[in-house]
């Protein structure tokens, strides 16, 4: 589908390309685009796919001239098209973002961007910041895993451990620090850590027989593993922020002196906590409801019940109590 474009594609496919040629070219592609909107969908789709290809292969020229195609041709909506198959993410590029940030430039400095568009790219500019860094915690892993024979069956049982301990574990401190919150006292997030370590762990050794690797690792202390932990629950933070920012407009506030980022979203994250608080609620009502109905019985069954018991004493209670109303009824008469 790209193929009637290959020409002009390659014109553009320059980091630094002569602005006469690449509006001739731009001209062209905008000239035979087709008219239905379902074909020049599926043509923007495509491109943005081969776009994004070329960022993970890190092809320069080839990146730049699909990127020039997929948003300076006037396809609808590419920036939408591209938040939609993560284009931007440094993950995508193996946390390497220099080309990316190159592209975002160049589409910043276009002018063609609404207000919300410049807003998504300074927040996506704001992650490609920490990208390094992610990037150094994910090197901290692989070494690690690639290193230590056995290295995964040490990292499941102290995941086990401390997810056991946890359920056992009830911190009664009145001021909890914001780490242990977050992560040490968390039973899902040190499981999350966990198993981000062993996918790394299964993508750095992906040749290690199992049965070769089948011990515990005695020499090195918790320290170091829970380390790891930390390493990687900093990583799935990361990118779940990359989610956040593509589909939910969450807003990324960065802190160049430290070089940690904030991601938020007032309205959105307002909104969920409102949805989970109805559903606490529901939960609430429906755990009452099943209460009752585990506790009550019909009318019919208590009098069963009611004459079961009675016709277990030595005198009938109930017959007895009869009686006694008949008695003071004959009197009253």
């Amino acid at each position: 589908m790209l193929n009637p474009y290959a020409v002009e594609i390659k014109t553009l496919s320059k980091k630094h390309v002569d602005m006469d040629l690449a509006n001739q070219a731009i001209s062209k592609i905008r000239e035979n685009l087709p008219s239905s909107n379902k074909k020049r969908y599926q043509l923007l789709r495509l491109s943005t796919s081969s776009l994004l290809e070329n960022i993970k292969s890190r092809n320069y020229d080839a990146s730049f001239g699909f990127f020039r195609f997929v948003f300076f041709t006037g396809l609808e909506n590419p920036l939408s098209e591209a938040r939609k198959q993560g284009v931007f993410r440094a993950s995508k590029a193996q946390f390497k973002p220099k080309l990316i940030k190159e592209l975002l430039s160049e589409l910043y400095a276009s002018g063609t961007l609404s207000n919300e568009e410049q807003h998504y790219v300074r927040s996506v500019n704001g992650m490609l910041v920490v990208a390094p860094d992610i990037l150094d915690l994910r090197k901290k892993i692989i070494a690690a895993a690639s290193s230590r024979r056995y290295f995964l069956k040490t990292v499941l049982s102290i995941a086990e451990t401390k997810y056991s301990d946890l359920l056992r574990y009830f911190d009664e401190r009145t001021e909890k620090p914001y780490e242990d919150v977050l992560f040490h006292n968390n039973k899902e997030n040190i499981l999350t850590a966990a198993s981000y370590v062993v996918q790394v762990y299964r993508e750095a050794t992906p040749s290690l027989r199992l049965r070769d690797s089948n011990g515990i690792d005695e020499s090195t202390d918790h320290a170091f593993y829970l380390n790891l932990f930390e390493a990687a629950f900093a990583i799935t933070n990361y990118l779940e922020a990359e989610v956040k920012v593509d589909f939910y407009d969450y807003e990324v506030i960065l802190d160049k002196a430290a070089r940690r980022i904030s991601v938020d979203n007032i309205y959105f994250e307002t909104a969920k906590s409102y949805g989970y608080a109805k559903t606490n609620l529901r939960a609430f009502s429906q755990s009452r409801i099943y209460e009752e109905l585990a506790t009550s019985i019909s009318y019919n069954k208590l009098l069963d019940d009611l004459w079961d018991r009675d016709s277990q004493q030595k005198q009938s209670n109930l017959y007895t109590r009869r009686l006694q109303e008949l008695s003071a009824t004959r009197l009253l008469n």
